[in-house]
């Protein structure tokens, strides 16, 4: 152990005799004290009690906004479908189709498509692509759009989306009930189209498979076995568990999260691209408009496949780092970014994101230049949202004009300082970059710790102390700083403010393991009002990995 660990360890030993976790301080219910890593315990034995690994069949149920019209499917030459207006107004209209089709909006042909088109692809959260946009006109009140199509393919399908300027759905247009005998219908079918005399039909309903949360589950938003970053990140750190503790059941869990997704791989991409279930069971991992779809979530695999526990997994891992190579949008210096809210956005959580895969990857293949790639992420993502007048980072930065978003959201902080320590961990002390991310992380670490709350605790806004107390980025913090602390980044006096912010995490775990105060998922927001209100639905997995982190971490600096 080198001396600034050893330091470490004497000054941690005072922390605890001075009584700074305290009998019962970790609620685990009883009078005794609980170790860090028996806190992540219980965390984590409630994300597998409510994991159920399995399916169930529906109607595939489609909304208001992507109109997937499936023509063949219903043996039909034409559909009909309204679509109602708060204005008279022009248009985009986004067009894909799989045979020839024609489009009429109230009787007036706007659209004679020949041959078939790519399809559409979501590109960024609610934003759209599509092969074909056309100008049209829709007055106020219901219009009715007619679509024929080949049918001699039984796949042939029309899809159709009113989209703003940017991608997004259009507003003040909705999609409605088309025939008022058919009222859970948007389109309806016919063989042929008469002018005077059509018999519409109402569509065939397809089944699709989706995942099962139990009723007596805490988090009902997904299941905790979804293709999702928020999983992705929470199975990594259950697998980090199962090693500190030598506990199968947290490997065996982490190996069935995966196992169910490539035994399942071909199924779900079938509903997908086929049967065009593009909000179902894993619809992020063939969508893959962001890292978060592919990045994060890949993490579980990377780590079991390098341990040659998982076989067959390495396709899918390769896709994923193809696609984070070149699909993810990059500034011209090579910096990750999104096109939204607006184009050229930065985003704090992708260093996260992008640094723990390409870590991970690094590791797997041995080529250097994705360790290289996430040196230059850190340097690239944190340089434009620090901010030193408060020494915090904002949450995105906007190419256009070369500014910050307004708001210092406490888990974007906490996303970087967690990507930042996990690169110090692997980079090699002959990296050029080293001396600068080591900085960085100072900087970040030194910059947080005047905004800790009394209770140990960082607030939702960390420079808004009437803002909410939040989990996540106080057990991002915590790991951090303990991670720093023992691997010598950091003095040993930064162990009291990990403790205290471990005993503030320990404050938000229940009994039975639930961990509350996580903040739910949240892009970069207008204004400080828009984090404010963020609601925190509790056992959020978007926490869970960090805190079982945090409890890893505390009890390594303990040992």
């Amino acid at each position: 152990m080198n001396r600034s660990g050893w330091l470490a360890g004497i000054f941690f030993a005072g922390v605890l005799a001075a009584g700074i976790f305290g009998p019962g301080a970790c609620a685990s219910g009883t009078d005794r004290e609980e170790a860090p890593v028996d806190v992540a315990r219980r965390v984590a034995d409630k994300v597998i009690r409510e994991t159920s690994f399995q399916f169930r069949y529906r109607p595939q149920r489609f909304g208001d906004g992507i109109q997937l019209i499936d023509v063949g499917f219903n043996r039909a030459a034409t559909a009909r479908g309204v679509v109602r207006s708060a204005l008279d107004t022009s248009a985009m209209l986004g067009i894909s189709h799989s045979v020839p089709a024609q489009i009429w909006i109230n009787d007036v042909p706007v659209y004679d498509g020949q041959g078939q088109t790519s399809t559409f692809r979501e590109f960024a959260y609610d934003m759209y692509e599509f092969p074909v946009l056309r100008n049209v006109r829709i007055k106020r009140g219901e219009n009715t759009l007619r679509v024929s199509a080949g049918t001699a393919d039984t796949s042939a399908r029309v899809a159709l989306a009113f989209l703003d300027s940017e991608g997004r759905i259009a507003q003040g247009m909705e999609f409605v009930n088309g025939v008022p005998d058919f009222p859970n219908a948007r389109w309806t079918y016919a063989a042929e189209f008469r002018p005077d005399r059509t018999e519409w039909k109402q569509p065939r309903i397809r089944v699709v498979r989706d995942d099962v949360i139990p009723g007596d589950a805490s988090f009902k938003a997904h299941s905790y076995f979804e293709w999702h970053y928020a999983n992705g990140q929470m199975a990594y750190a259950i697998l980090a568990l199962g090693d500190i503790t030598r506990l199968q059941d947290y490997t065996t869990w982490v190996e069935k999260y995966c196992a169910t997704t490539l035994s399942t791989l071909e199924e779900f991409r079938l509903q997908y691209e086929v049967q065009g279930e593009r909000t179902g069971f894993n619809y992020r991992l063939f969508r893959r408009a962001m890292l978060d779809d592919a990045a994060a979530p890949t993490l579980p695999f990377l780590a079991l496949t390098r341990r040659g526990v998982l076989t067959g997994a390495r396709p899918l891992i390769d896709t994923m780092a193809a696609w984070v190579a070149s699909g993810q949008m990059r500034l011209a210096d090579g910096t990750f970014c999104r096109p939204e809210p607006e184009a050229g956005t930065v985003w704090a959580d992708d260093l996260f994101m992008a640094v723990m895969f390409l870590l991970r990857y690094e590791e797997l293949t041995g080529e250097g230049k994705y360790l290289d790639d996430a040196a230059a992420q850190v340097v690239g993502i944190f340089e434009r949202l620090y901010d030193r007048s408060t020494g915090l980072s904002a949450h995105g930065w906007f190419e256009r004009g070369n500014r910050r978003s307004s708001a210092f959201w406490g888990r974007a902080n906490g996303w970087m300082a967690w990507g930042i320590s996990e690169l110090l961990l692997r980079l090699p002390p002959e990296h050029p970059r080293r001396s600068r991310i080591l900085e960085i992380f100072r900087l970040q670490m030194s910059g947080i710790l005047k905004y800790q709350g009394e209770n140990g605790l960082w607030h939702q806004l960390l420079d808004r102390p009437e803002t909410y107390e939040e989990t996540s980025c106080t057990a991002m913090f915590v790991l951090a700083l303990a991670r720093g602390v023992r691997a010598g980044w950091l003095g040993p006096e930064y162990a009291a403010p990990a403790a205290r912010g471990w005993r503030g995490i320990c404050s938000r775990v229940m009994p039975d393991g639930t961990v509350t105060g996580i903040c739910q998922g949240t892009s970069i927001g207008p204004d400080l009002e828009f984090y404010a209100k963020r609601s925190t639905p509790p056992h959020d997995p978007r926490g869970l990995g960090a805190v079982i982190t945090a409890g890893i971490e505390m009890q390594r600096l303990d040992r």
